[in-house]
């Protein structure tokens, strides 16, 4: 287990390294699949222009040998700061020890490692301290062979075509050929090429991927003298399922990229030959997008035809330029989705408090009925009881209409979700939700019963809710009475003040808002103001806007009134005005 195991990648000359990303292996074994298998529990990671990592020539991107690190789940990205060399290599200084078992191992499912943009690492020379050769499914060349189980970089924007697709054929053996006509001969770099997974077929990864192939370059488009970039003709090639083949060419220069199968994709009872998208990189462009396209023979029909060989979308998705971008999107998805569950656990443990305290509530009236009652104050009981039961639907109200509404929209987003800006949106819902949690929990505990807590409370919420936004909160007479107020006083109060800053925050796009609170008692006065982009209050009377009728809604449960006052163009002025009730 504390056995030293490293891998190292050649990049074949000194670079600039502007990332590397360590992605885990998931793999499927006995006891069930395993997310991060073989990830090491203690490892380094190193650049370095000599094989043997002598220490005047090794940088150390990263140190995580003196603690154990947490799960990488889905990838470690690190970004080094003018960093160069010609090897990187990861060290586990700590192996990864299977669960029920003493087996330790260390295993890593792909290391990308970037420069000018783009990974560099497919097809360069891995070296091991050992190595489990077991192909297809482990050897070093796995290692930097563009394959993940994170699959390609994407975006949410859904694809409309599935790609290339030749005629059908009784026989696997009818060659058949695409090919790419960049306009002039230029340097290659790089060349991608994305199976297919149809719309209308969607289960089918790696659909009409043949097992025999090349892939060549030429300077003519009858392919007399071309150059061989990859020939699997002879040796098989597994299904590469949703990864992309990445041939880096560094040294190439041409104007056609043929793709051949020489043996065709059995599908049912009859053979096709089929490709998603073909990309060719040319000083860090996709030089194919939107290139003519020639073939042996194409299937134009329905979502197929060799135009969308080259439309910049594989056959689910479009396909994102950026892939370090999208490699952090994951990584960040992944933390949200966890945050996310922690609020879950911690949103279930306020509302049992809340039901606890409930309870508890409920218990002491029971207490303190039982007591009037032997005193004869029957009447007493029953309007006490009646309050409190209003109290706690209110309360009750609240838990469904907040609590409800927002778990109701984080299992929808969770549902439909997966670009970050729907995880960001989760996030923030899962945040308010927990906010409105701890204000509901808050006026139902005993200790806050006070105006002065009241006023503190609000100043707290003030400072949470506008941290983004200039604003004053000022309080007349600034000595306030040490007064008690009533459950119901303190609840309706502090939800119409969240209430207006929601709405600020929502729709005003103010810079500025300015809060004062004037109590003269019994006499409470609250004014907040903006200068926001304002409305028509007419207008949003009309819409019956949710917002504004809850403010409306509040006030008469205070036994108060609220104005609201605005202009389009020139800020909004919302003031209740309410009795404090004890």
């Amino acid at each position: 287990r504390t056995q030293q195991v490293w891998v190292t990648i050649d990049l074949e000359r000194q670079r600039l390294i502007e990332a590397i990303v360590l992605i885990p292996a998931n793999v499927v074994h006995d006891s069930g699949e395993s997310r991060g298998y073989g990830f090491p529990t203690r490892f380094r990671v190193e650049v370095s222009d000599t094989p043997e990592f002598s220490e005047t020539q090794t940088t150390i991107i990263a140190d995580h040998t003196e603690r154990p690190y947490l799960h990488p789940a889905p990838a470690v990205v690190l970004q080094p700061e003018d960093c160069h060399g010609r090897y990187v290599r990861v060290t586990a200084t700590e192996l990864w020890v299977m669960r029920g078992s003493n087996r330790a191992v260390f295993a890593l499912g792909e290391l990308l490692v970037f420069s000018g943009g783009r990974n560099i690492a497919p097809g360069k020379r891995v070296t091991a301290l050992d190595s489990i050769e077991g192909k297809p499914l482990w050897s070093v060349d796995n290692l930097a062979d563009g394959q993940s189980g994170l699959g390609h970089a994407i975006l949410s924007e859904r694809s409309a075509t599935n790609g290339y697709h030749s005629n059908i054929e009784d026989s696997p053996a009818r060659a058949k050929w695409v090919q790419v006509d960049l306009g002039a001969k230029i340097p290659i770099d790089e060349i991608r090429v994305f199976p297919a997974r149809p719309i209308d077929w969607a289960e089918s990864h790696g659909f009409g991927f043949p097992e025999h192939f090349r892939i060549e370059a030429s300077d003519e488009h009858t392919f007399a003298n071309p150059a061989i970039l990859l020939d699997r003709s002879s040796i098989p090639f597994p299904n590469p399922g949703d990864n992309p083949i990445v041939i880096p060419t560094d040294t190439l220069e041409a104007r056609y990229v043929r793709f051949t199968a020489t043996q065709l994709w059995k599908r049912e009872a009859d053979y096709v030959f089929a490709l998603a998208e073909i990309q060719v990189f040319s000083q860090g462009d996709n030089a194919a997008l939107g290139s003519p396209v020639q073939a042996s023979d194409s299937l134009e029909w329905g979502f197929w035809s060799k135009e969308n060989l080259v439309d910049g979308y594989d056959s689910q998705h479009r396909l994102a330029n950026d892939e370090l971008a999208w490699l952090q999107g994951i990584v960040r998805k992944e933390a949200l989705l966890n945050e996310t569950k922690e609020l879950e656990i911690a949103l279930a443990d306020e509302v049992g408090q809340v039901t606890s305290l409930l309870v508890r509530l409920a218990s002491a009236f029971g207490i303190g009925i039982a007591a009037l009652a032997g005193f004869g104050v029957i009447r007493g009981r029953a309007l006490r009881q009646r309050a409190t039961d209003r109290i706690r639907e209110r309360i009750a109200s609240d838990l469904h209409d907040e609590i409800g509404s927002n778990l109701g929209s984080i299992s929808l987003l969770s549902e439909l979700g997966g670009t970050e800006e729907e995880m960001a949106e989760i996030n923030r819902i899962a945040r308010e939700t927990a906010e409105s949690m701890h204000d509901i929990a808050w006026v139902i505990r005993s200790g806050h019963d006070t105006l002065q807590d009241l006023i503190l409370h609000m100043r707290e919420t003030a400072a949470s809710m506008l941290k983004q936004m200039n604003h004053t909160f000022e309080i007349s007479p600034p000595d306030l009475p040490n007064q008690k107020i009533s459950l119901d006083f303190k609840r309706n109060t502090l939800l119409f003040f969240k209430e207006a800053l929601h709405n600020i925050l929502q729709h005003a796009a103010a810079s500025n808002a300015a809060i004062t609170i004037d109590i003269t008692p019994p006499r409470f006065s609250l004014r907040i103001r903006d200068d926001g982009c304002g409305f028509d209050p007419q207008a949003a009377a009309i819409k019956a806007s949710g917002g504004l009728k809850n403010l409306v809604k509040r006030a008469k449960s205070l036994n108060g009134e609220a104005t609201i006052e605005s202009t389009p163009g020139e800020g909004s002025h919302i003031a209740l005005v309410a009795v404090i009730s004890s």
